[in-house]
């Protein structure tokens, strides 16, 4: 059996620079960032040996976001935001950090429809997914995976059936029912799992 070695506790040195502009009916929010993880612990797979934990070394993060927000009037407000983020990870063939993303990108609508009913609508951009380089492995894997748009809606009703401090909630997660695959554990799934499906989700709350 392999030997247990001791572990680092992982840890993250980060620096962020944000620039951030207001007006009456917006506000526009600049951030660049350098992200480094540190003591990395994964799960560490020999032949012939017993599967253990290990320090494997760090990944460096860096990239930008913009965010915004636009106020139409008392009843209309429009979010969104969009960030890049470039991943370096020595360890792996590209250098680039399996599984990483380096575009996301999101759209949010609020309508205020009255003073107890709130729509809201989520356009959610998940850029193209790093996949695991496998070269010593004969079996197939993906190097990447596509991009996908994904749209929630969600209903809140306030003071619900007329009881004050109550709130029902109504969502629809993957309003279009879209499907894709993602990086999960690169040795077991090389080929990515598939993901996403419509759901609905009812709650309540009361706050007493």
């Amino acid at each position: 059996a392999a030997q247990s070695k001791l572990l680092e506790p992982e840890n993250l040195s980060t620096t962020e620079l944000s620039y951030i502009y207001r007006q009456a009916q917006r506000k526009f929010i600049s951030t660049v960032f350098y992200t480094q993880y540190m003591n990395l612990i994964e799960r560490v797979v020999i032949p012939g040996q017993l599967p253990r934990y290990e320090n494997v070394g760090e990944v460096i993060s860096q990239g930008a976001e913009l965010e915004w927000v636009e106020y139409f009037d008392d009843k209309w407000q429009l979010r969104g935001n969009v960030s890049f983020a470039d991943t370096l990870d020595e360890r792996d063939v590209d250098q680039e950090l399996t599984g990483a993303v380096n575009w996301l990108a999101n759209i949010i609508i609020d309508w205020q429809m009255s003073t107890d009913l709130s729509h809201h609508v989520l356009l959610k951009y998940v850029g193209e997914q790093e996949g695991a380089e496998l070269p010593n492995l004969r079996i197939p894997h993906e190097d990447s995976f596509n991009e996908f748009y994904t749209l929630d809606y969600s209903l809140a009703y306030q003071n619900a059936f007329g009881k004050q401090n109550m709130l029902m909630r109504f969502d629809i997660k993957n309003l279009t029912d879209q499907t894709w695959q993602a990086q999960s554990y690169q040795t077991q799934w090389p080929e990515g799992l598939n993901q996403g499906s419509r759901s609905f989700h009812l709650a309540l709350e009361y706050e007493f």
